[in-house]
């Protein structure tokens, strides 16, 4: 890393995968096969899915089971 660089990242924190609490193996497995298509218009944690639902008045989105295989729980 050098010091100061626009759009460097800080070596002290961790992975991007675990900041974004996103499970690896369970992402290579996404990356890796047709599982994109199992998602809708929407993508991420069941929890902000579930919420983003409500907000639309719908009992669920398409991908929230995916979602939560995809993004570890905490």
């Amino acid at each position: 890393m050098i010091e100061g660089k626009r759009g460097s990242i800080p070596e002290n924190l961790p992975p991007i995968l675990k900041r974004l609490k996103i499970d690896p193996a369970s992402y290579v497995k996404f990356i890796n096969r047709s599982e994109k298509t199992r998602f809708g218009n929407f993508f991420g944690p069941i929890e902000k899915m579930r919420e983003l639902a409500e907000r639309f008045g719908k009992s669920f989105l398409k991908g929230q089971t995916a979602a939560a295989q995809l993004f570890s729980p905490g």
